[in-house]
């Protein structure tokens, strides 16, 4: 409660148009929601947990609880399933590395991995300078990963694309 009675905010029956932002992960403190972390990295390495940024907005013409927000994110999470006879045709195929790029570079006008921020209250995303990257590295550690039979599910953040001309190239 606040000392002083005209800092404090009073919500009467009659008001409207409250706006409700939020967004996750957290990690705590003072965030600007103008440059909330959006990076999606261009190295991965495999079994690490990935951070996903989500993020919602609501205008509400009432603040009777509660006030549902629907979450977005603004990157893409692929999953892979890689058979395990992609190498070796019996199988116990040991994966190394593996880099997901355009099949034709030149021609790709998007970025799959950057550093960046997202503006809550716009939904822009700022890309920044040199950062981005038109492929996605994974990485399986110094002794790489004996694949199980069958298939290995890899999965990583990608940004926004469109399928460029060509398709990909693993």
């Amino acid at each position: 409660i606040l000392a002083i009675e005209y800092l404090k905010i009073i919500a009467k029956k009659g008001d409207h148009n409250f706006k409700f932002y939020a967004f996750t992960p957290y990690a705590g403190g003072d965030v600007d929601l103008t440059q909330i972390p959006a990076d999606i990295p261009e190295d991965v390495v495999f079994g690490e947990e990935l951070s996903q940024l989500y993020v919602a907005s609501r205008t509400a013409t009432s603040v009777i609880a509660p006030v549902a927000l629907e979450f977005n994110t603004p990157s893409c999470l692929v999953k892979l399933q890689i058979p395990d006879d992609i190498v070796n045709a019996d199988g116990g195929t040991v994966l190394k590395s593996m880099v997901l790029k355009p099949v034709n570079v030149d021609v790709f006008t998007g970025n799959l991995a950057y550093d960046a921020t997202y503006n809550i209250y716009t939904g822009a995303t700022t890309v920044a300078e040199g950062s981005a990257s038109k492929e996605i590295r994974v990485t399986f550690g110094d002794q790489g990963y004996q694949m199980k039979p069958g298939y290995t599910s890899v999965s990583f953040l990608m940004a926004p694309f469109t399928v460029p001309e060509g398709g990909f190239s693993l």
